[in-house]
């Protein structure tokens, strides 16, 4: 039967120090091993990943592993019997047998995987006397509280599971316990009120009716016995799963201890040829990295080519005018309106030159971005081996890269920022002014007043009744051409400054026109260099990401060779440990200088180099009543589960 070892984080941390006892289980798919969350309240927050697990076996046990030391005792707050670990003191109360969710995490979760146990149904007693008979006994059954019937409703619901449930739930508890307990337990029986009937822990507990509870017990005296009873453990652990127990030796509602007997001569044996053979297969492992060195010493790899360029810059013909030509605008106006026409007229082409040039900058953008994504990634099968300081240094360039984007993001403006409002303002500025300049007729006219009313002026002086020399005659003309001449300049200047003034407006308008679109090259200049460095960076990181997910990085055979070593060396340590716990002698100088092959493309936790035997299979004793059961080990000599006789003092003091 598929076996699933259910197990918090702590316990799972301890667990893959011997997983090399699981191995072969794992290879095998004969087991499966999920994380318990003991804060969960349904099976999708206790166990997140079993479904995966199970969601294809016809049928499956749970084995609930927990390994509780003593000043833990189970979160501290939640205190259980010390003779018996699933008796928890909490419990003990009257109150404790009504339906409710438990307090114990390990009892909601046996509720969960198997079934709420329904409310208790009291009786009463009846004496009936009959006639010519004598008196009778007779128990009536109590009808169960509502609140309790709703209550147990309610629980049923939320632990509700659509899945196939465990055939069989297995409770298995590694703990410490003080010295001197089986004197007390002894006293116990002796007790009045201990009789012998400790099954009844289970249901005052509210367990699930297919639970078997097992337990380990150790203790402490020091490091190297907690290590063999580890290994016991683990080893019990291991037949739990991998055997189907007959129920007439493993029955509900009772107490089991459980532990591995082992033949020592052949765990000093087996522990020996595997520490033989590791130090073999480092010798092999170190020699095969050394030649690799060698080899790669003389390899040059060549740099893989991800840089490219995508250009985003608009071509703009050197014939392109985004300015009003000054030239059109004469001293003196044929008339105003005319001349806010061809002002409007010349604005709006310049204008709609450079709205054309914005929208071919939209569509080279766009382009851009569609290129950018069509190249931003090397094709996997581009992608060619690197060793790691190539890595390193494809990683500084990419660095280099990420930064000079940042800066660069910062210098791009927005190029259009100056063709609403500031535009606006200055066309409106030259319409205005040119509403205000004197026209060609009124310029004449105005010339013309100006000299008859300097005639006007002298005209007196030729009807006066006098006689007029000569010199007063021409001295009169030179001052009558004077005047008409300083009045003809002043108005010439006055023109002129006009047209001036005009000009300059023209030009800042035509400055600022140009000026936008001298901002909009060098914008795309900076944005063509920011896309390129996006792709550039995309495209490097695409190769480094292709590197840790394709196979043939991964398993290179210098990096498995390295990955090997490093594992060799933690197995070869706990074989060392393990020989130390059971003071099993084992010699480091038997195969010096000797070497062992190591099938470099099995990954370690699926390499049969990191367990001891490896797909065989002896037949043990299994108790003591002549049963036998099935051991991947040699070193296993006996498989024992014995019933604990326990006695009901959930609430007494240990």
């Amino acid at each position: 039967m598929y076996s699933v070892l259910i197990q918090n984080q702590k316990t799972i941390q301890l667990f893959q120090e011997y997983y090399p006892l699981f191995l072969q289980l794992f290879s095998n798919n004969q087991v499966g091993c999920c994380r318990w969350i003991e804060s969960g309240r349904t099976i999708d927050t206790a166990l997140p990943g079993l479904e995966e697990l199970v969601g294809d076996k016809k049928e499956w046990r749970a084995i609930i592993i927990r390994v509780v030391e003593r000043d833990e005792n189970d979160m501290k707050k939640l205190s259980f019997n010390p003779r018996n670990p699933y008796d928890f003191y909490c419990n003990a109360s009257k109150d404790a047998s009504k339906v409710q969710e438990s307090k114990v995490p390990l009892v909601r979760l046996t509720q969960i995987l198997g079934e709420v146990p329904s409310p208790e149904v009291t009786f009463h007693s009846n004496v009936i006397q009959e006639r010519n008979k004598s008196p009778r006994r007779i128990y009536v059954p109590e009808s169960v509280d509502q609140r309790e019937q709703d209550a147990y409703r309610d629980l049923v619901r939320m632990y509700e599971y659509d899945g196939r449930k465990p055939s069989e739930i297995i409770l298995y508890t590694f703990y410490s316990v003080r010295k001197g307990n089986d004197r007390k337990s002894t006293k116990n029986a002796w007790h009045p009120d201990g009789e012998v009937d400790g099954f009844e822990f289970a249901r005052r507990n509210r367990y699930s009716s297919n639970c078997r509870f097992v337990k380990y017990e150790y203790i402490k005296e020091g490091t190297n016995r907690k290590e063999a009873d580890l290994f016991n453990f683990w080893n019990s652990v291991m037949l739990l799963a991998s055997e189907d127990i007959d129920p007439s030796s493993f029955q509900a509602y009772r107490l089991y201890n459980a532990r591995v007997e082992f033949n020592m001569e052949d765990l000093s044996d087996t522990l020996q040829r595997k520490l033989d053979e590791l130090i073999g297969c480092t010798n092999y492992v170190e020699e095969s990295m050394r030649r690799d060195v060698e080899l790669k010493m003389g390899e040059k790899h060549p740099k893989p080519e991800y840089e490219t360029t995508v250009s985003a810059e608009v071509r703009i013909p050197k014939d392109t005018s985004v300015t009003v030509d000054t030239e059109v605008f004469h001293i003196c106006p044929t008339a105003a309106s005319s001349e806010g026409r061809k002002w409007e007229s010349l604005r709006s082409i310049a204008e709609d030159t450079l709205e054309s040039i914005f929208r071919k900058q939209d569509r080279v953008l766009d382009e851009s971005a569609n290129r950018m994504r069509a190249v931003s990634k090397i094709p996997e099968e581009m992608v060619t081996p690197m060793d790691k300081y190539e890595k390193l240094d494809m990683e500084a360039e990419l660095d280099d890269t990420f930064d000079e984007i940042l800066k660069t993001q910062n210098t791009i403006s927005d190029s259009r920022n100056i063709t609403g409002e500031k535009l606006s303002s200055l066309s409106d500025d030259v319409k205005d002014y040119i509403k205000g300049r004197v026209p060609r007729p009124l310029a004449w006219g105005v010339l013309a007043v100006v000299v008859l009313m300097v005639i006007l002026s002298v005209l007196p002086a030729f009807i006066i009744p006098q006689k007029l020399d000569d010199r007063n005659l021409g001295g009169m003309m030179a001052a009558f051409a004077f005047c008409a001449l300083t009045l003809g300049l002043v108005e010439l200047i006055v023109l002129i400054s006009q047209k001036k003034t005009l000009l300059d407006k023209i030009e800042k308008y035509n400055y600022a026109m140009e000026d936008n679109l001298a901002v909009l090259s060098q914008d795309m200049m900076f944005y063509s260099k920011f896309v390129s460095n996006i792709v550039n960076f995309s495209r490097g990181r695409s190769i480094l990401d292709t590197l840790k997910h394709k196979k043939f990085e991964l398993e290179t055979e210098y990096d498995l060779l390295q990955v090997h070593n490093e594992q060799i060396g933690i197995f070869r340590g706990k074989v060392e440990k393990w020989a130390k716990a059971f003071y099993v002698p084992i010699s480091f100088e038997r195969n010096l200088g000797k070497e062992f092959a190591v099938d470099v493309d099995v990954k370690p936790r699926d390499n049969r180099l990191y367990t001891f035997d490896y797909n065989k299979e002896y037949s043990i004793p299994f108790n003591y009543t002549g049963e036998r059961v099935k051991s991947p080990f040699s070193f296993i000599g006996r498989f024992i589960i014995e019933r604990e006789e326990i006695f009901n003092d959930a609430g007494r003091d240990d």
